[in-house]
């Protein structure tokens, strides 16, 4: 039976995702910030430990998004980046014996800045770069990434207040299990019903 890690398991797209994973006969240890504080200078340690159970796929679902552009970056950028280095640090520093399939999750916002969450799009765009760096340096390894970076989604995570178009966290699910079964470096950028 396969085996999946899935970090941020208790919001909207970390939860489907554990769902979708389960559904699908994956043996899943969830994780979420009460386990494992991407903020705290102990997160690399106890992330590590996680990943010593050897698993098959590992989701980072973990994200944080401040639309005040009064937080420091640290916040901003501890989780949204460091909690996908701290899981790419692990296989640098314990290569793994089998194949394995990293998943982390941006946003569309990766793409240009947005006045209203400065701090968030500039963490997108630089797991952007961590991905496209960490595809290179694992070429010779065992170590696939994937990066998925869907469009508005209905998570607690935003104010979804809004009247437009939101995926469901269930849809972001979907495209991430197709992207586990890849053994292969993989980008997905999601798009609005309308742009397809």
């Amino acid at each position: 039976m396969p085996k999946a890690v899935v970090f941020g398991a208790r919001g909207g797209i970390g939860a489907a995702c554990r769902q979708a994973l389960l559904d699908t006969g994956y043996t899943v240890v969830p994780v979420n910030s009460l386990s494992v504080d991407f903020t705290n200078e102990d997160s690399y340690k106890k992330a590590s430990v996680i990943l010593d159970w050897d698993p098959d796929v590992i989701v980072n679902c973990v994200g944080h998004f401040d639309n005040t552009n009064q937080e420091t970056h640290n916040k901003t950028f501890d989780i949204n980046l460091g909690s996908n280095w701290a899981i790419l640090q692990h296989y640098i520093n314990n290569p793994p014996q089998k194949p394995v399939k990293i998943v982390m999750v941006g946003s569309s916002a990766y793409t240009s800045g947005r006045r209203d969450y400065i701090l968030y799009s500039a963490s997108k765009a630089a797991l952007y770069n961590m991905w496209q760096g960490a595809c290179d340096y694992f070429s010779e390894s065992k170590v696939a990434i994937g990066l998925i970076n869907p469009v508005r989604t209905r998570t607690p995570m935003i104010d979804m207040t809004t009247t437009a178009f939101c995926y469901e966290p269930k849809k972001v699910a979907e495209l991430i299990l197709k992207m586990a079964s890849s053994d292969a470096n993989q980008l997905v950028d999601m798009k609005y019903p309308e742009e397809t």
